[in-house]
Order: C-alpha cells, then structure tokens, then sequence
C-alpha cells in the first residue's frame, strides 16, 4: 500500500470522525498494514541479496577460473616465443625475414655475426640497398635477389654463393638461401638464410693446394731419382774426361819435347805447326780445364737441386718431429732458385745454433716457398713499375729464448697501410684476376699460428718492401 494513500485516509478520517476510537483502531490497522508490508518488502530485499551475492560469487570464481586459465596460457606463449627465440639465436645460419614491403621485421645473431652489423643498423636498411653496399663488384647483379618490393618479379634463390664485404670489414663467402612466409597460400613475406662459407671454403682451397703439393712432389721426386742415375753418369764421365785431357796434353808435350832433340827436317816441323795452329792447341790448353770445371760446378748444382727435390718431396715429412729449418729453408731457396733468380738476389743468414724444432717440415717448407713466391712478386711489380732493375730477399734465422725466428724480408712494392689489416684473409689478394688466388698467405698463417701455436707478424710500407716474421715454439711442450 502506498504511504501517501494511508495518509490521506487517517486525514480524512479525523476531519469527519469524532469517535477517537474508530480513530485509534482504524490507526493501528493501518499501522499493521504498513507493518507487514514493509516486513514483505524487506525479506524480498533480503531474497534478492542473497540471490545477487550468490550469483556475484558464481560469476567471481567463472571470472577467477578464467583469469587463471589465461595466465597459463599467456606462460605456455611466453614459454613458446622464448623456445622460439633460443632457438632461433642457437642456429648457425643468419636468418633475416622481410614484410612485403621490404622491411626487415626479424633478425638472428647470426646474421648479425655473419654481416658484421647489429640488429638495429640492420632495419635501417632495405636489405637490396645493404647488400648492394656489401657485395664485391664481380657479384654486384645479385643484389637483385634481395629486392622484394615487386613480388611478381621475386624469384627465390637456393644456396646462391656470393662475395661480400662485410660491415665488419671481412671478406665472406655467402650461400644464401631465400622462400616465401605463407599463410593460407597468401604471402606474407620472405625470408632469407644465409650460411658463411668462407671457413669451408678456405679449407676445401687448401686441401687442393695440399694435394697439388703432394702430387707436385711426388713428381718432382720421381724426376729427381731419374735425373740422379744420368747425371751420376755425366759427373764420372766429366772426371774421366778431365783425367784423359790432362794425360793428353802431358802426351803432346812428351812428344813435342821428343821432336825438339830429334831434330826433324823442317818440312816435318812446318807441318806440325800448322796443326797446332788449325788446332790452336794452346787455346784448348787453357779453355778446355775451365770448360771441365764449369761442368763440374754446374753437375753440382744440378745435385744440389736434385737433392733439395728429394728432400722437399720425402713423404716422411708429414709427421711433428724435430727438424733442421736451416736446412728446408736451404732446400725451399734451391728449388725456388728459377722463380728469383731473374728477379732478386736471395741471401740466406742462417743461425748455426739454430736447434732442431718440432714442427711438420713440409708444412714450414710450403710456408717458406709460399713467402719466397711473395715476394718474387712484390719485387717484379716494382721492377714493372720501373722502380729499379732487381730486388733483394733476405731469409735471416735466429734462436730465442722459448721461440725461433724466421724474418723473410724482401725490397718489393710493399703492402698499402690500409690492407695491412686484410693480407691474411682468405681469398685477399691485390694481383689481377687470374694471377692470383688470395690462399698464399692465408695458409701461411693457418699452418703457422693453428697448427704450429706460433706467431706471424707483418711490417710492410708501401713502395719501400715488406718483412714478415715468423716465430715458433722450440720445444714439443708448446703444442
């Protein structure tokens, strides 16, 4: 009942009414009336409370449910991305992917490594105008594979090799790999793998120059043992020779000292003037024991060079052991002796106290030869360049405390200051295309500072000549 209804009774009664009675008994009728009526509304109240808190308490433990089921969802995605991301940073490829237009969205540390460039230098760039940056002019038309602002024109590219420069200023040898990110068949972007090569490569390079050497002094070791029988023969017949021309001239003189006291008519001693004379005895007297000598230093040469042959081709050498380097150094000078000899004078300033070192020899041998053929060119481009008519190499040993030295200097054209820092990489080289391969040096350092733990280190100025100096350990404890 409405309490302004109620009211408007309880006036109406007192202005008509006059019994207080009535009043009094109507007054607590209503009284009750509005009693019970708020006691019903109150326990409605009381119903829907109770209703709505446990309807808030249903809902609270749904939405508790639910905030806990998210939070474990949003841990296994965590849990995911970084699975993904270790997984991505522990490959060896770089791996770069692009939106499509071109913008680098993801990179690994590996490409970060194998391009000498951070992450965020990176996206700086479209990838096409890095890698034009990169790329060495003789593989410059490959920076196209990189463009994708144009898919229809993208073609994808498996295990390309390529040449770059890197940010880090290294020369590399890429194999790059590219494919497109689909989803649903639509495109939605590409990606790119690219695997460095250039270790690889240098160690398949240096495995042919090694079987080029081994083949080479096998040859050159089969030649000498067929040289050494001849020229055995050629030397004993030189020393008979040299006998019997003796033995003869001391018979022409019995004999002309015999026609002297015999005293011939003077026909006979015409006519053996005139032989003497069409002869010129006196003449081969005189030229005939130079010409013998000349043959005898010549057929020693030839042995020494023979010798030095076998001696650079003895398979045995492949094996640590302790070696006489002044003796390879002098080996490694003889049969390079028609590379320099036209170009340079070669001095040798070997220590005689030098000890025995443990070393491979034919490695120390090829790294001497290797030097040796540098500098023949160093010194021939100066003799090109009109810089003066013939060079010098110096190959000086010297003992050290813990270590041996082997300076190989040479006045050739020299290094520029700014490829100093280059000269060891692996297919580095300054010599026109097809004059060189940029392993002479490399291999150098490799057989001496990875196999050997020794040192190699580099002083060259431009136009002046270049010295390089090597140092190993001296004792098989080092290794």
């Amino acid at each position: 009942m409405d309490y302004a209804i109620a009211l408007n009774i309880i006036a109406r009664l007192l202005f008509f009414e006059s019994d207080i009675n009535v009043f009094l008994l109507i007054l607590l009728i209503v009284a009750g009336v509005l009693g019970v009526a708020y006691a019903l509304r109150v326990k409605t109240i009381n119903e829907l409370n109770r209703k709505l808190e446990d309807t808030v308490r249903e809902k609270t433990a749904e939405l508790m449910n639910l905030n806990s089921r998210l939070e474990i969802m949003n841990a296994a995605i965590d849990a995911e991305k970084e699975y993904f991301r270790v997984t991505l940073e522990s490959i060896e490829d770089g791996v770069i992917a692009l939106d499509l237009e071109g913008n680098v969205i993801l990179v690994n540390k590996a490409a970060e490594s194998i391009l000498g460039i951070e992450e965020e230098d990176i996206k700086n760039y479209q990838l096409v105008k890095l890698f034009e940056s990169m790329l060495e002019d003789s593989d410059s038309r490959k920076a196209k594979y990189f463009d994708v602002s144009d898919l229809d024109d993208f073609t994808p590219v498996k295990n390309e090799q390529m040449i770059i420069n890197a940010k880090d200023n290294k020369r590399k040898i890429l194999q790059v790999t590219s494919s497109e990110i689909k989803e649903h068949e639509a495109i939605q972007g590409i990606v790119f793998i690219f695997k460095d090569k250039t270790e690889l490569v240098a160690i398949e390079n240096q495995l042919a120059v090694s079987q080029k050497m081994e083949s080479i002094g096998q040859l050159a070791a089969g030649i000498a043992h067929e040289i050494n029988t001849p020229l055995q023969y050629v030397s004993d017949n030189v020393n008979f020779l040299d006998h019997a021309f003796y033995y003869i001239m001391e018979f022409i003189e019995t004999l002309k000292n015999a026609l002297d006291k015999l005293n011939p008519p003077d026909e006979v001693k015409k006519s053996i003037e005139e032989k003497e004379k069409e002869y010129d005895l006196e003449y081969l007297k005189d030229e005939v024991p130079n010409a013998l000598e000349q043959t005898h230093i010549g057929i020693q040469r030839v042995s020494r060079i023979v010798l030095s042959m076998k001696d650079f081709a003895h398979p045995g050498t492949k094996e640590k052991s302790y070696y006489d380097l002044n003796h390879g150094i002098e080996v490694t000078a003889n049969i390079t002796r028609n590379k320099w000899k036209y170009v340079a004078d070669l001095e040798l300033e070997l220590d005689p106290k030098l000890p025995n070192v443990y070393c491979s020899l034919d490695q120390i041998n090829q790294v001497i030869l290797n030097m040796i053929l540098n500098s023949v060119d160093a010194i021939d481009e100066k003799i090109k360049a009109g810089l003066y008519e013939k060079g010098t190499i110096r190959i000086k040993t010297e003992n050290r405390d813990k270590d041996v030295e082997i300076v190989i200097w040479d006045n050739g054209i020299g290094i520029k200051e700014e490829n100093l820092h280059r000269v060891f990489d692996p297919f580095y080289t300054t010599k026109e295309v097809g004059k060189g391969t940029g392993q002479g040096l490399a291999i150098c350092h490799d057989i001496i500072v990875n196999k050997h733990k020794g040192r190699i280190l580099i002083n060259s100025k431009y136009k002046e000549g270049t010295k390089f100096i090597i140092r190993l350990p001296n004792s098989e404890g080092a290794f």
